[in-house]
């Protein structure tokens, strides 16, 4: 009789157990988000992160992050922290000088007051307002030409850590009818432009004290 009562406690044991697996909630380690696509097919993204203003923008492996002396491109602030140029050879044969991301920011309080607002002494024009990943920017166009060249930027500002946050996109061209007919083309503009937006489109704000 006691075999019995040992086997009705074994059963009932095994049948809690088996219920209390199913009802368990799964600790699998599933896939995680996917990362962000590559900004130009083939080529891996890289990160740059800076910690002082708390963000974090992916860009092109082959656009080498440069901290050169680029204020002119940067209308407000003039303070160029880092810019992803990209590589020359993809513009190869065309009337395309340069193509470019270039950030600044600055805490110089006469800036930071009008970070936000068109400077129309500048050139800009308002454009609206756009939020990437959470962070909302003001956004402003810009167009400059001279001896040949033109300058066509599009402008992303926002206070971020108590400072004057600028992001320029910026293809710069020559007149195609200064050069002899036939020596260049004239660049894809769509896919050039796409691909600055695609880098500005990857910012990330940083949480602070993580």
């Amino acid at each position: 009789m006691k075999k019995w009562w040992v086997v009705i406690v074994v059963a009932v044991v095994l049948v809690g157990l088996i219920a209390w697996s199913i009802s368990k909630p799964s600790t699998q380690t599933g896939p995680t988000a996917s990362s962000t696509p590559e900004i130009i097919s083939g080529v891996p993204n890289a990160t740059y992160t800076n910690t002082n203003l708390s963000f974090s923008i992916q860009y092109p492996s082959t656009a080498v992050p440069s901290q050169d002396d680029v204020s002119g491109f940067l209308q407000l602030t003039q303070t160029p922290i880092t810019s992803f140029v990209l590589p020359a050879n993809m513009s190869a044969g065309t009337n395309l000088a340069e193509a470019g991301v270039y950030i600044g920011a600055t805490t110089t309080p006469a800036i930071v007051s009008i970070c936000t607002i068109a400077q129309q002494n500048l050139g800009e024009v308002a454009a609206g307002s756009a939020t990437i990943n959470g962070a909302t920017f003001s956004v402003f166009t810009s167009t400059d030409a001279g001896a040949g060249n033109l300058y066509e930027g599009k402008i992303y500002r926002a206070l971020q850590n108590g400072a004057c946050l600028e992001i320029v996109e910026l293809l710069h061209s020559g007149n195609i009818d200064n050069y002899t007919p036939g020596t260049v083309e004239a660049f894809d503009h769509a896919k050039f432009s796409g691909i600055l937006e695609a880098i500005v489109q990857t910012y990330q704000s940083i949480p602070t004290g993580i």
